[in-house]
């Protein structure tokens, strides 16, 4: 078994960008000696390790009526990767990207922000079961919009 992670951030000023490229695959065919032959072979994918995965994040900080302020975009991409290490049940799960968002305020006291996740309505498949009688995939949350509000008690 040979995984390779990398990871690399970059910050100027505000604006952020992670990326991570793996390389985790089967050094040798592998069977579980109930059947002939390799149930995985050498050089296979190992399931749920994207070749590649990023996020890019872009935050401008702002003074308004006294208070500081935020404005904030994020951008995340999941390569294809393989949900199994089986071969017979082996399904690639397809790449997706999610993009959110957030403008807010901060004072002293308080802090409120709004939000939008998942800005395109993107469906990605997070999760394929097929290990069980019945297929199961699970999915991320759709377009999610909404106001947060805090208070800080010192």
């Amino acid at each position: 078994l040979i995984e390779l992670h990398f990871n690399a951030i970059w910050c100027l000023a505000n604006p952020g960008k992670s990326n991570s490229h793996n390389k985790a695959e089967l050094s040798a065919d592998y069977s579980d000696g109930r059947g002939e032959g390799a149930d995985a072979i050498d050089g296979q994918d190992l399931p749920f390790t994207p070749d590649t995965k990023y996020n890019l994040t872009g935050r401008f900080s702002f003074e308004v009526m006294g208070m500081e302020g935020h404005a904030q975009l994020n951008y995340v991409h999941t390569d294809a990767m393989w949900n199994d290490i089986f071969l017979a049940k082996r399904e690639q799960m397809k790449a997706y990207s999610l993009l959110n968002g957030s403008i807010g305020v901060q004072s002293d006291k308080w802090t409120a922000e709004l939000y939008a996740e998942n800005l395109t309505n993107e469906v990605a498949d997070l999760y394929i079961n097929t290990a069980d009688a019945v297929r199961l995939v699970t999915v991320n949350k759709p377009r999610t919009i909404g106001a947060r509000f805090g208070m800080k008690f010192n």
